[in-house]
């Protein structure tokens, strides 16, 4: 009789492996699974077969990758000695040792992985990312991700939280960041927004300031032009130029004005790849701007200027003095016609007057006759 010791075995042909072995290696993954530790103190990890990756379900971070490996063993009904391998199956629900995960938690966990991902993209701080988190938890229970892409409410939710927390953040932010439509991604907000029931506060054209002048390059006036814009800003909200307007277009136009009150030369064109509006949106701005007081200042008087006391009563809205001057036409043709009716009523009364004389000079003809 010959005994052969199993590691030898194992080396010398594959396929004479125990199955002392298979079951060894089999859980050796669900072992080490069990073993792993988030740097967040997390413990919770998925092992997602399909892509050989152990995910945290805590904060979504990948913990290792590319460990995918082949489950070998035994078939029934197979030859004497053949092995049948799986790899790279993904199975919806599975149970081992106590260790249960679905579709649902791996969507979750990536999930949490995108948001990650976009907010070291945008630089945005952990604290928003948790927010994030928690709102598409909702969004989950609320069965809002089912049919939707796991990107798309992730910025969405994202979004919502930086609109929260008045962050110079912008939805075509996260558009360029995952190379989607915009109109498609903000469909997608404006239903979440609706399905949590959520109040959000407008934009702030100020919030966005700083970021877009530092992006123009000005060099060491940066803080100037930037304090500059924010005061014609300050002016343009005064003069109700912000209400009804998009907040990016309002600053374009204001950059624009401190960049050439500070001397230096920007183009319309590099204002447009900067804040994304059409440059047509920035002429019209700096348009109605021109009919506000403050664009009658000279620069010295504008430095002593202060905007809240020096200036008078606001005027009216820009859509409204728009609407006047369509409607003035009318109203001259209007008041032609009130002359014209009231020359022909003088001139009717006129005649009045005239017979209602002859008629009583034939009266008194008649009375001195007889």
């Amino acid at each position: 009789f010959f005994f052969f010791k199993q590691k030898t075995a194992y080396e010398m042909l594959r396929s004479l492996v125990g199955s002392e072995m298979c079951i060894r290696d089999r859980y050796m993954g669900i072992i080490n699974q069990l073993k792993m530790k988030c740097s967040c103190g997390s413990t919770d990890v998925l092992n997602d077969a399909s892509k050989g990756e152990y995910i945290c379900m805590s904060c979504g971070k990948i913990l290792e990758e590319n460990t995918i490996v082949n489950d070998e063993g035994f078939q029934n009904n197979a030859p004497v000695g053949k092995l049948t391998s799986k790899s790279g199956d993904y199975i919806h629900s599975k149970t081992l040792m106590g260790y249960s995960r679905d579709s649902s938690d791996y969507r979750l966990a990536k999930a949490f992985k995108k948001i990650n991902q976009l907010a070291e993209s945008l630089n945005i701080s952990q604290f928003h990312v948790e927010a994030a988190q928690r709102i598409f938890k909702l969004a989950k229970q609320n069965n809002f991700i089912q049919g939707r892409h796991t990107s798309h409410v992730a910025a969405a939710a994202l979004y919502i939280v930086c609109r929260r927390a008045k962050t110079p953040h912008l939805l075509i932010d996260f558009s360029d960041v995952l190379q989607i439509n915009l109109y498609v991604l903000g469909a997608c907000y404006l239903k979440l927004v609706r399905q949590l029931r959520m109040e959000l506060p407008l934009i702030d054209p100020s919030l966005f300031i700083h970021r877009f002048c530092a992006s123009l390059e000005f060099q060491e006036k940066t803080q100037e032009v930037s304090i500059t814009a924010l005061r014609f800003l300050q002016s343009m909200e005064r003069d109700w130029m912000s209400y009804g307007r998009r907040p990016t277009s309002l600053c374009a136009a204001s950059i624009l004005i401190a960049a050439r009150y500070h001397g230096f030369k920007r183009t319309i064109s590099q204002l447009v790849q900067t804040v994304h509006v059409c440059d047509e949106t920035i002429r019209k701005r700096i348009e109605e701007f021109k009919e506000t007081p403050i664009a009658n200042l000279t620069k010295e008087e504008f430095e002593k200027l202060d905007i809240d006391k020096d200036l008078q009563a606001p005027l009216d809205p820009p859509s409204f003095t728009k609407n006047a001057l369509k409607d003035k036409p009318d109203m001259e043709e209007l008041k032609n016609y009130e002359d014209e009716i009231r020359k022909n009523a003088n001139k009717i009364e006129e005649k009045f007057k005239l017979q209602e004389k002859q008629t009583q000079d034939t009266i008194g003809d008649k009375a001195t006759q007889e």
